[in-house]
């Protein structure tokens, strides 16, 4: 974020776009903030409660970074996840700030100072071994594919409700036989949504597969339930009838029907309020990343 402007929108986008193929390619993730003033905090205590609450990288790798710019102080500082502090000593860090980023920000270049940082710190991290990043179209499809396996399940609850409830027999049965499926195609699917397990291809396919042909069957077996229900409600109509014979009269009167009940710059969205930074937003959540205090800071 660069809530002290000192970007231009050019400029913002071709280090989004710096950032986001580098996740692309080895995972890790940068976030860059830069701000008005700390109001008095200390810029590491800053970054690390930062890091605590953006956690940048991913988690248990800890491959995240933060590069903070305070204009007033005229301070900043990289911040390393544990993962990186291999790849970005502190002395390295330090290096980057002073011999790279200084230089432009002495002449009020700020721009050109963040982008010569941030190369400098893609190209550290990629000289350093990391395990690969996840294909994230393909999770995005298997989620895709995992919910709407979910949904065909929540799809039969009407059918069951109808059967169970029904006081023909023959329609409880029909109810409990897709209870009892239902649960067996579709109780996986809650904790697969829930802890993004990843399921094969083919078993998700096959679920998917069996489950529709189950969902049509309690359509079906619902919308015909409906119709005889509706149906015997509606019984025949009521036949009144009369004669006179002189004097009397006659009237069969009515048939009663039964009834039946039935930050960074980056690809999505954070945010972190401090006192120090009237809107410290993130476009890029986390991965989980943690740190323990790495990184360097410099002023200009």
């Amino acid at each position: 974020n660069d809530n002290a402007s000192l970007l231009s929108q050019s400029e913002e986008d071709r280090l989004e776009q710096k950032i986001a193929d580098l996740r692309k390619r080895k995972g890790s993730q940068i976030f860059v903030l830069t701000l008005e003033a700390l109001d008095g905090e200390e810029i590491e205590d800053y970054c690390q409660r930062l890091f605590e609450a953006w956690r940048p990288g991913r988690k248990e790798v800890d491959d995240g970074v933060l590069f903070v710019i305070a204009r007033k102080e005229r301070k900043m500082r990289i911040h390393t996840g544990y993962g990186l502090e291999g790849a970005i000593p502190d002395a390295l860090a330090k290096r980057i700030l002073d011999e790279r980023v200084k230089p432009y920000f002495k002449q009020q270049r700020y721009g050109p100072g963040i982008e010569a940082g941030i190369d400098s710190l893609i190209a550290a991290i990629e000289g350093e071994e990391l395990p690969p990043p996840p294909d994230i179209s393909q999770d995005s499809e298997s989620s895709y594919a995992t919910i709407l396996w979910l949904a065909l399940g929540l799809l039969n609850i009407p059918g069951i409700i109808i059967g169970m409830l029904s006081r023909q027999e023959e329609n409880q049965l029909a109810g409990r036989w897709l209870m009892g499926l239902s649960a067996v195609l579709w109780l996986p699917a809650i904790p697969a949504f829930i802890f993004q397990w990843s399921i094969p291809d083919f078993w998700l396919t096959l679920y998917i597969v069996l489950g529709s042909l189950l969902l049509i069957v309690s359509l079906l077996f619902f919308f015909g339930s409906l119709v005889g229900r509706l149906a015997r409600n509606a019984g025949p109509a009521p036949v009144s009838a009369g004669r006179d014979y002189g004097n009397s009269h006659y009237d069969s009167g009515s048939t009663e029907n039964p009834s039946y009940d039935a930050v960074g710059f980056s690809d999505s969205s954070s945010s972190y309020d401090s006192s120090s930074s009237s809107d410290s937003g993130s476009s890029d959540s986390g991965g989980g990343g943690d740190s323990g205090g790495g990184g360097a800071s410099s002023d200009w």
